[in-house]
């Protein structure tokens, strides 16, 4: 959306990413939004490593190309 990574999750997360490569969570880029369903991060690159961990500390991890 516009000059913004945007991510709807399901249930509340905490998200972070890197531009670099896969990353251990704890270790990346914190998105907005702490333990929502809602997160944000400037769009200023062609791919995104992403980790979001929710309440009960499941993982998730996704690539993403804008």
């Amino acid at each position: 959306e516009g000059q913004l990574l945007i991510l709807h999750m399901s249930e509340p997360t905490t998200c972070e990413y890197s531009t670099t490569g896969a990353f251990t969570y704890g270790t990346g880029i914190q998105m907005t939004g702490i333990q929502t369903e809602k997160h944000e991060a400037t769009l200023d690159s062609s791919i995104y490593y992403v980790v979001c961990k929710d309440t009960n500390d499941n993982q998730a991890s996704f690539v993403i190309y804008p």
